[in-house]
């Protein structure tokens, strides 16, 4: 999946930018993401500072005082600019444990003729001469190198603000204060950047729009904040309107991405978030770890993180963790007066190839504390529920059961919860909240119980399907095959856009046009592979060809499946309908895509058929995309 970049901007100083995007780089390295900052900032750079107030190894601190930066690499592109962009060899990871293995680009080498070196740049000149070209290739590298890149830019307007707010990031984020001239000023370039990047002739997703009230004073001042917090909510929600849910209301996300005025932290270069562990409410790191959720689940589900933020925040953080991170495949969940039981059911389950997590090897010895466990439920794909007489009496089972079902709630992964009843104990031992789901009954024989286990959940397929899921739109018509549709999203090979509810999909549609294309674009924003489920009339659809066409344009994949076969909410098939891919035209060019047509009439079939193939298929979608997008460039270069 491509990275992401983030630009902080704030249009006066004083706002605390550099601040807030150190910190929230720092959450996100912790939480697994690759995280890179590049100090933008060429005028007063400053971000090396936030990052050199954590000890350092002495060759990380020389780096962070004499290695060259942003600007020698602009000054090697004036001296040669045929040659790409060598970043690579501007670039550091910083391996102190609480910065979570970030990387930094400095704004430059910090000496003497910094400013001289600087001067020379002529940034209009530079463009000319394919600078804007360089730095796109650049940033082409970046995104597949890391998951987010944040820029921290100049405040004001500059020659080269237009480079770092329109052309390359894929969300600004804009800080402010409560004050005129940071306000109006803010709100006025965040309406250029987003006219200039729809004026670009580069084919981009549209520029996301992301306000940040900063250092807000509401601990004292409640009427006037109260105040400016509605007038907030009046000139800002143009922005929210781009990414937040049609029900969110502007007030509120003003408040969920607040950063308060905390006047510690106003104090020298310094790094809140390792400093202090604590995340109050009250606090700054709060509202940083809310931040930082909001740009890991990419401005999206924030209907969850007005209605609990915390669950919020813990599903960004497992977002990482899905992200190549190591997983577990069980967590048993026991009463340690079953260990006996416990163990055989571990030592059965991993004859099947099974990874189990059991407190007792995986966790100190001792009481095990709830942030310990709460991380290892984060970390396993399904759970065990070992209920005998004593389940009742445990307090750490019940936490471990509601721990896990808040978190499934919040998941876009089947996550799944398995009571496991041992024998003799009658079923009132079940756990109340589990009392609706399928239980498994042991007694001595362990590897039958474990074999009823993996067939209900077949945690390992599941396990490494979720792990490999291709990010992909889906094309349909929502008339007739939205139950087809949701088959297919349910087989766990594709993680695609929300499907909307008659009620949200209404709502957009009651806006026209423009509103449906907006939420098309964003959505489609980040996909790798388009694919188009065919139904009856979905060739006919307005909108379905309007898919196909802004995919093409963005280089994505593109294919097409029949599901004409599959059974709708009635019990009944379709007809054939006609490939929308067939003789259409984008641009002059022939759109190329194949379609696939399950070779079965029986609708179970037809469903194992496309479980079974549409992760290849979409493998060779992507492949062909990168070969037509390698054949242009080589192209545009004159190249054979």
């Amino acid at each position: 999946m491509s990275g992401s970049v983030i630009t902080f901007y704030s249009y006066k100083g004083g706002v605390g930018r550099s601040f807030a995007l150190a910190n929230i780089g720092v959450l996100l390295a912790r939480w697994g993401f690759r995280v890179l900052c590049i100090d933008f900032d060429l005028e007063a750079p400053g971000l090396a500072h936030f990052f050199g107030s954590v000890e350092q190894e002495p060759d990380t601190k020389d780096w962070l005082r004499r290695a060259p930066g942003l600007v020698e690499l602009v000054t090697d592109f004036k001296r040669d600019s045929a040659s790409p962009l060598a970043w690579r060899d501007h670039v550091r990871r910083l391996e102190h444990p609480a910065l979570g293995g970030i990387s930094l680009m400095k704004a430059g080498r910090a000496d003497g003729r910094y400013t001289q070196r600087l001067r020379r740049l002529n940034w209009k000149s530079l463009y000319r001469s394919g600078l804007g070209n360089a730095l796109e290739k650049m940033f082409d590298e970046l995104r597949e190198e890391f998951d987010y890149v944040l820029i921290d830019a100049r405040t004001g307007i500059t020659d080269f603000s237009g480079i770092i707010t329109a052309q390359l990031p894929d969300v600004l984020a804009f800080l402010f204060t409560a004050n005129e001239q940071s306000l109006d000023g803010s709100v006025e370039v965040a309406r250029r950047a987003a006219k200039a990047r729809n004026s670009l002739a580069l084919d981009r997703s549209r520029l996301l729009l992301l306000p940040i009230p900063a250092r807000f004073e509401a601990q004292f001042e409640h009427k006037i904040a109260a105040a400016w917090r509605d007038r907030f909510a009046i000139e800002l929600e143009e922005f929210y309107r781009g990414w937040a849910g049609v029900k969110d209301s502007a007030a509120r996300l003003v408040q969920a991405t607040t950063i308060p005025y905390v006047p510690y932290w106003t104090f020298g270069e310094r790094l809140s978030v390792v400093e202090d562990e604590s995340s109050e409410p009250s606090g700054i790191n709060y509202s940083l770890e809310t931040l930082a959720a909001l740009l890991a689940h990419r401005l999206g589900q924030t209907a969850l993180m007005l209605e609990s933020r915390d669950e919020y925040v813990a599903a960004a953080r497992r977002i990482a963790l899905g992200r190549g991170q190591p997983r577990t495949d069980v967590f048993l969940s026991y009463h340690h007066a079953n260990t006996f039981a416990a163990e055989g059911m571990r030592q059965a389950l991993s004859r099947r190839g099974l990874s189990v997590f059991m407190d007792r090897y995986d966790l100190p010895a001792g009481e095990p504390s709830e942030t310990a466990l709460h991380s290892a439920i984060e970390a396993s794909d399904h759970m065990l529920v070992l209920v005998g007489e004593s389940t009742r009496e445990r307090r750490w089972q019940e936490f471990e059961i509601r721990t896990f079902q808040r978190q499934a709630a919040t998941d876009e992964r089947p996550r799944f919860i398995v009571p496991v009843l041992l024998d003799g104990t009658p079923p009132s031992a079940i756990p109340n909240v589990l009392r609706h789901t399928r239980s498994v009954t042991v007694g001595l024989d362990f590897d039958t119980a474990a074999a009823q286990v993996v067939d209900m959940l077949r945690p390992t397929q599941m396990a490494a399907e979720f792990r490999t899921r291709r990010r992909c739109y889906i094309s349909f018509d929502a008339a007739h095959d939205l139950w087809r549709v949701q088959q297919v999203r349910n087989m766990g090979r594709i993680e695609a856009q929300p499907l909307l509810d008659r009620g949200d999909w209404d709502e957009i549609l009651r806006r026209g046009d423009r509103s449906i294309a907006t939420w098309i674009e964003d959505n489609m924003r980040a996909k790798e592979c388009l694919v188009v489920l065919v139904g009856a009339e979905t060739a006919g659809r307005k909108w379905v060809r309007f898919e196909i066409e802004r995919a093409w344009r963005a280089g994505l994949g593109i294919l097409a499946v029949h599901i004409h076969n599959l059974k709708d909410r009635e019990g009944r098939p379709s007809k054939k309908g006609t490939n929308p891919l067939e003789d259409l035209i984008v641009d002059g060019e022939a759109v190329k895509g194949v379609a696939y047509d399950p070779p079965f009439s029986d609708s179970a079939a037809v469903y194992g058929y496309i479980q079974e193939n549409v992760g290849q298929w979409i493998s060779d979608a992507v492949e062909a995309s990168r070969l037509r997008r390698r054949n242009a460039q080589r192209e545009e270069l004159g190249e054979p």
